[in-house]
């Protein structure tokens, strides 16, 4: 049998925050660091479905990449306030 699964991975580095130049946590690595996973979970797929065409009882993990959604301020105030 095929059981498929699925992880969600929310990401929000579609969201720009000025920041200073040479700032410690330079907003660009957060776009570069999903990109990187997202392409190393998609050449492990492949090769999985490469190699496992023909079997039956082939186990499938999707991974999903989807944009966080914005907190609310009733959420922001549950937290930082």
């Amino acid at each position: 049998h095929r059981r498929s699964s699925s992880l969600k991975i929310f990401y929000n580095d579609v969201y720009e925050v000025p920041l200073p130049p040479n700032h410690r946590f330079p907003m660009a690595k957060y776009r570069q660091t999903r990109e990187l996973l997202q392409q190393w979970i998609t050449a492990a797929d492949n090769k999985h479905s490469n190699t496992a065409t023909n079997n039956s009882n082939l186990e499938t993990s999707i991974v999903e990449f989807q944009v966080s959604p914005l907190a609310t301020v009733a959420e922001l105030e549950t937290t930082h306030c």
